[in-house]
């Protein structure tokens, strides 16, 4: 029996939802803590838009390095998982280690990728996008994607990283090694990467007839890699939710909107919970002269 694909949806609430095959859960930034366990989940959404490229907020941060480490994130991604990125990655976070003596330190915000991003701060308005059916879940996102602020020159593995997380002695009797992915789907002028995505794999070095080749072995899932667009942050994540992840959503109740209670409303909702319950005594009762009520 199939299982509903769990999603976690990190930044905005009123997304919630729950179907057969599909289970959406919310949580903002700052109930991060109320997540017992990131690694149940299938695919994570990130939505920094309300982080605005920057995060403040001491406490959010050392939640940030608990709940979204390279631990949890490639327990993830090494089952078919995804974690996608919405909004600008590039800011540092402080964390506290250590029970007694608590050291602080500071990261990248992305450290739990085991990747080494090094980016152009230069904006611009060219924007390459080779149209393809292996990239049209993103041609809805790229038709809102008209500046950037910031583009990807170059990635590469942070070794100490991933070393934590592959029993690098054994992999190496084996000859295998761990390589990083990285796919271009939108490029600026100079090549460097604006909408991407990278993915860690194994490859097997194969020795045969004075030659060798390299076999891949196991993929791990895609960290997909969305900057901001023209749409507000509540049409971005329909779009995202829409073609990453196969859910259709309307626009959630703002907020405001659901505590807002007009003059006398509350006189008039008591009067329609009356009507109601008179409407259904007297069908009932209806229901009761005619014998009717046996049927039912």
């Amino acid at each position: 029996m199939s299982r509903a694909r769990k999603i976690a949806l990190i930044g905005a609430k009123g997304y919630d939802q729950k179907s057969e095959d599909k289970i959406v859960d919310c949580f903002l930034w700052k109930d991060l803590s109320k997540i017992s366990n990131l690694r149940d989940y299938d695919d994570i959404i990130l939505d920094l838009l309300p982080l605005k490229g920057n995060c403040s907020d001491k406490k959010l941060q050392q939640e940030m390095h608990d709940k979204l480490n390279i631990f949890s994130s490639y327990d993830v991604l090494r089952n078919g998982g995804r974690i996608i990125v919405i909004g600008d990655p590039r800011f540092d976070i402080t964390f506290d280690i250590g029970e007694k003596e608590k050291k602080s330190i500071t990261v990248s915000f992305l450290h739990w990728c085991g990747i080494d991003f090094t980016w152009d701060d230069a904006p611009g308005d060219t924007i390459n996008y080779s149209s393809s059916y292996k990239y049209e879940r993103y041609e809805e996102y790229i038709s809102k994607f008209k500046k950037w602020t910031y583009s990807l020159d170059f990635c590469k593995l942070e070794d100490p990283l991933i070393k934590q997380i592959f029993n690098m002695s054994f992999l190496k009797e084996k000859n295998i090694s761990v390589k990083l992915g990285y796919e271009r789907i939108c490029t600026n002028r100079y090549n460097n990467g604006l909408i991407f995505k990278t993915y860690l794999y194994l490859a097997q070095t194969l020795y045969q007839y004075h030659s060798e080749r390299e076999e891949k072995v196991a993929e791990y899932g895609d960290i997909i890699f969305l900057p901001e667009i023209s749409a507000s942050e509540d049409e971005t994540l329909l779009i995202v939710l829409r073609n990453f992840c196969g859910i259709q959503l309307e626009l959630p109740e703002p907020e405001w909107l659901a505590e807002f209670e007009v003059p006398g409303q509350g006189n008039v909702d008591s009067e329609i919970r009356r009507i109601r319950t008179e409407i259904g005594r007297n069908f009932f009762a209806k229901l009761t002269s005619s014998g009717l009520h046996n049927y039912f």
